[in-house]
């Protein structure tokens, strides 16, 4: 599946699990909720910083497109390998707070909210993962040192139902660098 909207795209087939924040609602969520709801955890800085209890893989990376006035970053984050049921499944992310002022009105929150489906990630079932992506462009004159130091934190939150309870994964992590990106960092 792929849907694709302005410069944002979200790729099928996601696994994220963890048991961080848990009740016994249903998910029903939209983009507005979603966007209130990462802002609010990192206004109250509760984002976990550790991955290794996650009942899934995650994996964020981050490769450069450049123009003659523009770097582009794409973002991707991919849960694979998911160890227990997860139903409905939604992943949404926003960049570090000082890099969004460099969007220009741009809103960097991204999620799977926005998808026909809910998606359904079973240990032994199809999909095996889901990924959600989105290209951010900047202005070459406004990357900054603050730019350098803050351009690979993503604050990730990861939902979904396992046996009809509500999880909810709040993440500060780093995005891997791509090789091209790497080289125009120690560039810059």
């Amino acid at each position: 599946m792929r849907f694709i909207s302005s410069m944002w795209s979200i790729s099928g087939l996601f696994v994220l699990i963890s048991l961080s924040a848990c009740s016994t609602e249903s998910i029903h969520t939209n983009f507005a909720t979603e966007q209130m709801d990462l802002n609010k955890h990192i206004r109250l800085q509760t984002f976990d910083t550790s991955i290794a209890s996650l009942a899934y893989e995650l994996h964020p990376s981050v490769t450069l497109k450049q123009t003659d006035d523009a770097i582009h970053l794409v973002y991707e984050i991919s849960v694979t390998h998911p160890t227990l049921s997860m139903k409905d499944v939604v992943v949404s992310f926003t960049l570090h707070p000082t890099m969004t002022v460099l969007l220009d009105n741009v809103n960097p929150v991204t999620t799977t909210v926005r998808t026909d489906h809910a998606t359904h990630l079973e240990p032994q079932g199809s999909p095996k993962s889901l990924n959600v992506d989105r290209e951010f462009g900047f202005a070459k004159s406004s990357v900054k040192p603050f730019f350098k130091e803050n351009l690979l934190t993503l604050y990730v939150k990861v939902s979904y139902l396992n046996h009809g309870r509500v999880v909810n994964d709040y993440l500060k992590i780093s995005a891997v660098p791509s090789k091209e990106l790497r080289n125009y960092l120690v560039n810059l």
